[in-house]
This record gives structure tokens, C-alpha cells and sequence, in this order.
């Protein structure tokens, strides 16, 4: 199955858990899964001031709104950082506004459907 967009979510409420794909290349993506109260706190809080910061599933996460470019430049950007902690790996996304937007639709899309994984629900 082509992965066309950069996220890729599966909401399982079974499980209450939310399975969230990364694509890093054409080849490559990387495969988180949240406790549904925290992905729902992310997606509440992402475009705050601070943004958030939470720990879960033994990763620590954070995803801020940034509205300028890393030092020492500064200028005028509009992205999502979105970065996670696994002990000695990090990794940074870099997202857009419309990106999250999208995903905040989906989500809560698949938590009011009924999606075809979503045996016995």
C-alpha cells in the first residue's frame, strides 16, 4: 500500500489506543502508538504558545507551533515541530499547519465511525 500522505493514523478503540506512521522517505516510516488521552492532549494543545509536553509509552514527546526558523537566522516560518525521545535517539518532524489539521480530522473521524479494523466495536 503507497504511503501518500506524511502521517498515517489508525485509531483502535478497542485498545483505546491511537497507531500514528511517520513517512521519513519514500522507503521509510516510523510507527508510534499513543494512549488516546495523550494523542488527545497533543492535538489540543499543539498550536499553544508552549505547546506539549508529555511522557508515554516510555517516550517523551514534544510538539510546538514555531512561527520562526532555528538560530540564529529567526525568520518568519510557519511549521510544526514535532519531536520524540526514545532514551538515546531523538527525532524532529517537521510538519505543516495543515498536516495536523488533517490529522486532527482524521482522528476523530475514525473515533465516530466504525472503521473496517474495528471488529466488535
Amino acid at each position: 500500500m503507497k504511503f501518500k500522505k506524511k502521517l498515517k493514523l489508525f485509531y483502535f478503540k478497542k485498545e483505546n489506543k491511537a497507531r500514528l506512521s511517520i513517512k521519513v522517505s519514500k522507503l521509510s516510516t516510523n510507527e508510534y502508538t499513543f494512549s488516546v488521552d495523550k494523542f488527545e492532549s497533543l492535538l489540543n494543545s499543539w498550536k499553544t504558545d508552549k505547546g506539549i509536553s508529555f511522557d508515554d509509552n516510555g517516550l517523551f514527546w514534544h510538539c510546538v507551533l514555531k512561527n520562526q526558523s532555528p538560530r540564529p537566522y529567526r525568520y518568519p516560518a510557519n511549521y510544526v515541530k514535532l519531536s520524540c525521545f526514545t532514551g538515546l535517539m531523538h527525532f524532529h518532524y517537521r510538519l505543516t499547519s495543515n498536516d495536523m489539521y488533517e490529522l486532527e480530522k482524521e482522528y476523530f473521524y475514525q473515533k465516530n465511525n466504525k472503521m473496517y479494523w474495528d471488529d466488535d466495536v
